[in-house]
């Protein structure tokens, strides 16, 4: 008897049916949830875009909590919760300690930032100006811009004019950490301007839930850690400059706020979709309960 394919037990099932073969009861459920609510409008109208300038203090934060930043920020330096580190402190003399030599490289992969050089999934830096044009897709893709002015549930990944991760890798922030690493290294205040700056910038050409970088909430929440790595590890900075942390705690909440209408897909996946997800709602949850 010839062996046997495992394929021939599936041919001419319509998908349905392979879903229910490959997938457990419960995935089908909770993906046949998110269908529904994301084809009836319901995440829409739970998730409306929204203009940064509406996202204020006082619509952020817990009664009792002081609205001004000026307050908020002195607030914030009694009350936050510990963190890895203290983010008030000199770091300098711990991090020469902890990683001798390093230092030098966190420098080295700074400045190539600030000269617009960005690395794309672990490689060498490559040129895309600062800051970059967010829409744009990462060389050596030759596609046009992508519309970052339709809500995100318009858009879908597969309709993009390239590949989706050369459009949102840069925009998943790993340029935050080598910036702060190399702020609390050397106290050189460029390093912490330039995250800021292209925070700012980002916050301008996208606002909540408003094209291709709000379609995921993985990649939501990928943001969403190194932003709070970035309020932390930069805020000698904003302690002295209370508009610009009340702009990171909205963008910190705007992307909290992303995750949980969109959890069904994540469950439906059962991988690290849901694991990221997690982590990074417990993340902000823990860390910034004036929320």
């Amino acid at each position: 008897m010839p062996p046997h394919d495992p394929s021939t037990a599936t041919r001419g099932l319509p998908p349905l049916l392979l879903a229910i073969r490959e997938l457990r009861w419960s995935q089908l459920l909770f993906l046949a949830r998110y269908q529904a609510a994301l084809r009836s409008g319901w995440i829409r109208r739970r998730l409306p875009p929204i203009a940064w300038s509406e996202s204020s203090l006082d619509k952020l934060v817990r009664p009792g909590i002081p609205t001004d930043p000026a307050a908020y920020v002195a607030w914030r330096g009694r009350s936050a919760p510990p963190f890895f580190f203290d983010a008030g402190a000199d770091l300098r003399p711990a991090l020469q300690q902890v990683v001798p030599g390093s230092g030098a490289q966190a420098i080295a992969a700074a400045e190539a930032i600030l000269a617009g050089r960005f690395s794309h999934f672990g490689q060498a830096p490559i040129e895309r100006g600062f800051p970059p044009d967010w829409g744009a897709f990462a060389p050596p893709a030759s596609a046009p811009p992508a519309d970052l002015a339709r809500h995100w549930t318009d858009l879908h990944a597969a309709d993009l004019a390239d590949d989706v991760k050369l459009l949102w890798e840069i925009s998943r922030f790993s340029w935050v950490f080598p910036l702060v690493r190399a702020y609390r290294w050397t106290g050189d205040a460029r390093f912490a301007e330039a995250c800021l700056d292209l925070c700012a910038s980002w916050r301008r050409a996208n606002p909540p839930n408003l094209g291709p970088f709000w379609i995921s909430a993985q990649e939501a929440a990928i943001r969403l850690l190194a932003l709070v790595l970035a309020f932390h590890g930069l805020w000698p900075v904003l302690a002295a400059q209370p508009a610009d942390a009340a702009a990171m705690l909205a963008m910190i909440a705007a992307h909290a706020g992303r995750i949980p209408a969109t959890l069904d897909y994540a469950r439906a996946q059962g991988n690290n979709h849901l694991l990221t997800e997690a982590a990074s709602l417990l993340t902000a949850g823990l860390l910034f309960p004036e929320l």
